[in-house]
């Protein structure tokens, strides 16, 4: 990305950086979570379950195949 090229970029991100990490009840880490994260995951929960669990149940297909083949090599 050509962001580098903005003027103070590298400023303005060490500010924002310290922002994020400064030991203060409301920081922008905090913001960031209760704003953004938090209120997207809450959306999405049932979303991201399925995934997880399609995810886990192909893993498991595989693990059994894996083990399969590998019995029928002996």
């Amino acid at each position: 990305m050509m962001i580098y090229y903005l003027p103070l970029y590298p400023i303005i991100k060490c500010v924002f950086l310290i922002y994020c990490m400064i030991p203060i009840q409301q920081n922008g880490s905090l913001l960031i979570y209760r704003r953004l994260i938090r209120p997207f995951v809450l959306e999405h929960s049932a979303e991201i379950d399925s995934v997880i669990n399609s995810t886990a149940v192909v893993a498991g297909n595989m693990m059994e195949s894996a083990v399969q083949k590998s019995v029928e090599k002996k």
